[in-house]
């Protein structure tokens, strides 16, 4: 959850400076820093105005077999996603 909120709270001032190119490269950039390769990481997808504009897995989803995130990595919640559907 923290990185939805990162990234929500972030856009604004990423998208009234700069071009929606400019912006994901940012992004891009960002998440790179934050989620090591070889550490656990996160899918992406960043939309403006009904636009994808980055769709990127980043770090491990499998640190065991050293599997990489990708945007159709399928995370398993089990019971974690019941406090937000409440």
């Amino acid at each position: 959850m923290t990185s939805v909120l990162f990234i929500t709270c972030l856009s604004g001032a990423i998208f009234s400076h700069t071009d929606a190119e400019r912006a994901s490269e940012r992004i891009d950039r960002l998440l790179a820093g934050r989620y090591a390769a070889e550490a656990p990481g996160a899918a992406v997808l960043v939309a403006r105005k009904g636009t994808v504009i980055l769709r990127k897995g980043y770090g491990l989803a499998n640190l065991e077999h050293v599997i990489a995130v990708s945007p159709e990595t399928v995370f398993r919640l089990a019971s974690v996603s019941k406090i937000y559907t409440a």
